[in-house]
């Protein structure tokens, strides 16, 4: 399966404009989180996706290996700009490794007055699976847990468990549909 695929994709029902943003939807299911995708955002950045939880996170979806600077400063001067100061998290067409914590979800930008400040989404595992910061607040974004940096980096294999499931989620190409003949429908 190419997960990097910029065609339009069904997962259970709803139609994801690429490929990776049904994968990351799948992800996200697999960890019951909650989710939106393509929620309303700030003029100048859509952000693909919004994850509820303790509180709401604005999520972009690249169609890079990791989120490019261009794309942090976009998402965060686009929410600063409209006077918002939710979280971002951008991800890449799969997990990361994070410089020293391990396996990543991306890169999570925290808004720290008037900017933001970039680090890695790391699993967290307090309260339940999550992700924190890990250069700022180590408050799992999931479920509001925070004990100092506890739980922070725990749940790798919960992360990476989850990637794989959601790799393999039953995904329609919408182009397979178009040409598949009528009465096969």
């Amino acid at each position: 399966m190419h997960s990097g695929s910029n065609s339009p994709v069904y997962y259970l029902g709803a139609l994801y404009d690429s490929r990776i943003d049904a994968i990351w939807a799948a992800f996200f299911d697999n960890l019951s989180w909650s989710y939106e995708y393509k929620p309303s955002g700030p003029r100048g950045w859509a952000p693909t996706f919004a994850l509820r939880g303790a509180g709401t996170v604005l999520v972009g979806v690249e169609q890079e290996l990791q989120p490019t600077p261009k794309a942090r400063l976009l998402a965060s001067r686009s929410v600063r700009d409209a006077g918002g100061r939710s979280d971002i998290l951008l991800l890449g067409i799969g997990l990361v490794h994070s410089e020293y914590w391990g396996l990543a979800l991306g890169a999570l930008g925290e808004c720290s007055g008037d900017y933001y400040c970039w680090g890695d989404a790391l699993p967290h595992s307090g309260g339940g699976i999550g992700f924190c910061h890990s250069l700022g607040s180590f408050r799992n974004r999931i479920t509001g847990y925070h004990d100092g940096d506890r739980g922070a980096g725990d749940g790798e294999d919960l992360f990476a468990g989850a990637w794989r499931s959601a790799q393999r989620a039953p995904l329609l190409d919408c182009q397979a549909v178009a040409a598949a003949p009528i009465w096969g429908r």
